[in-house]
């Protein structure tokens, strides 16, 4: 990297090397770097790797002279000890810089006032999180690097070492901390992570070496006794294990290939009934927990033996990863989702039955639009948000999207579909230069709030009545709900009815009634 770089990963996960240090980036990841930093790939990025890069130099303006109007160069450095820093964001930091960085395709004339204030915004998070680091407590600096290190060869000396204590007070202190030895810690660290290694195809003599154990007999005779059963056999066990799902549309997935979770962490307000009756039928225990609300805490006196959980920011895996192995990652994308997690739990034909009605009942669909000619007019799924508008890209778009514009083979608005996104802001002048003839709504509820006012904005927009869904009665209200926390292989196919039953009845709009928009709550 020529200049100071500062790296927003918001999609993706890939492995570099930045000046010989092995490193990888995901989901949150903010990376600040030195000019001359060199980046070398490593592991090429699993899945496309999408964020934001912004090269930016520092002036001192204090030294601005009222007279030659000239600032002076200052020269950045990473917070820390080296040339780059990593860090990771929560959800809501990174949603809020997103937005932000959003409103610079929204307003050209906004660009530079945008990109210096989140520049300065992702700065003061960068150098906050690693003074919070270097300020952390002795024992939490001990117990982090037994997270991060595990695969490496630690000693009590060099725990106590970085707590800055000798090893008789450092062991005293650290059991009366967190219950347990140091040695302790570590070895149920590693056997946690020997696990995932193990449900992601690794050879037991391999799954021992990454997880720091030098002698395979000495690690099937410690993982027999932590877990239960020797690792050569731990996979046909999967799925009898106390697995809890971090959110109700991960719940199911798993209830509908014949998994059932015995945990599911759920924002209660935003699942959908659907889900709330899968629950109940297969007597899940649902966790009431606030959107973006630490994971781990929420489960941690659930005591979990398996935890399956979307793409999550490296501290919430190391929250979640002290509590129970962590299978992550997971897109909503449908076929993506039964595919990984029928291949991990050994389901595979249940999933080919799942994909096998599923592509039933999107024939039928495609059917029915074509008869009334549904199939030739352009459809828009618009999300209204609390900030503003965006609408969701075929391209790149999951879960709704990719029934809507995939299985169903429906049109967005010419110019529209681009590899921009997977939800793109528009303006309602935008909007009504797209003229969809088919309007999808989908005002998002959140537990921050709704976004009834931006609702009213767009209604009472001058250019609102010009759009043709809006002149013919071809706008639909859908839910949060179901849209896009329900859209598994249960709520598919109520997604489908429901879009089916409003396009076809676009010469009589009175048959796609609020009712029918209701079935998704």
């Amino acid at each position: 990297m020529q200049e100071n770089t500062l790296l927003l990963i918001v999609e993706g996960r890939v492995e570099w090397r930045i000046n010989g240090q092995s490193q990888v980036l995901e989901r949150g990841s903010l990376l600040g770097a030195e000019a001359n930093c060199l980046v070398e790939s490593v592991v090429s990025a699993a899945s496309p790797l999408r964020g934001w890069k912004l090269t930016f130099s520092l002036f001192q303006l204090s030294s601005i002279s009222p007279v030659i109007q000239q600032a002076h160069l200052v020269n950045w450095h990473a917070p820390g000890a080296k040339s780059h820093c990593l860090q990771s964001l929560e959800e809501d930091e990174l949603l809020a810089v997103e937005r932000e960085l959003e409103q610079v395709t929204r307003n050209v004339d906004l660009d530079a006032i945008v990109l210096q204030a989140v520049c300065g915004r992702l700065m003061l998070l960068l150098h906050k999180k690693q003074q919070m680091l270097s300020q952390r407590p002795e024992l939490e600096q001990a117990a982090l690097h037994m997270k991060r290190q595990y695969h490496a060869a630690i000693t009590r000396e060099q725990l106590a070492s970085l707590a800055g204590l000798s090893v008789w007070h450092f062991s005293r202190k650290f059991k009366d901390e967190y219950g347990e030895t140091p040695m302790d810690y570590l070895s149920r660290i590693r056997m946690m992570r020997a696990q995932e290694h193990l449900i992601a195809g690794v050879r037991v003599q391999e799954a021992a070496r990454l997880s720091g154990f030098a002698d395979v007999f000495y690690f099937s005779k410690r993982f027999k006794q932590s877990i239960g059963i020797a690792p050569s056999g731990y996979m046909e066990t999967i799925d009898t294990r106390r697995i809890a799902a971090t959110s109700s549309l991960l719940a199911e997935y798993l209830l509908s290939l014949g998994i059932v979770p015995r945990l599911v962490l759920a924002y209660i307000p935003l699942v959908a009934n659907h889900q709330s009756e899968l629950m109940d039928r297969y007597q899940v225990t649902m966790l009431d927990s606030p959107q973006y609300s630490d994971c781990a805490t929420a489960l941690s006196p659930h005591s979990p033996e398996l935890i399956i959980a979307h793409q999550m920011t490296e501290s919430e895996r190391e929250s979640l990863g002290a509590l129970a192995p962590v299978i992550h990652a997971f897109t909503n994308d449908c076929r993506s989702l039964l595919a990984r997690l029928s291949g991990l739990f050994n389901k595979r034909e249940a999933a080919a039955r799942q994909l096998k009605s599923m592509e039933g009942i999107a024939r039928s669909a495609r059917q029915q639009l074509m008869a009334c000619g549904g199939s030739d007019e352009t459809v828009l799924i618009l999300r209204v948000e609390s900030s503003g508008y965006r609408y969701v890209n075929s391209r790149r778009g999951f879960g709704a999207s990719s029934i809507i514009y995939g299985d169903l083979n429906l049109k967005l608005p010419p110019g529209l579909d681009t590899d921009r996104a997977a939800c793109t802001p528009i303006t309602p002048d935008e909007l009504a230069r797209a003229n969809p003839d088919h309007l999808f709504i989908e005002k998002r509820v959140s537990q921050e709030g709704g976004a009834d006012r931006m609702m009213e904005q767009l209604q009472s927009h001058a250019r609102w009545r010009d759009i043709a869904a809006v002149r013919h009665g071809r706008v639909y209200p859908v839910t949060t709900r179901l849209w896009v926390n329900g859209c598994g292989p249960v709520g598919y196919g109520e997604i489908i009815a429901q879009a089916v039953s409003c396009i076809t009845a676009h010469n009589c709009p009175s048959h796609c009634t609020q009712s029918d928009m209701e079935q998704g709550r």
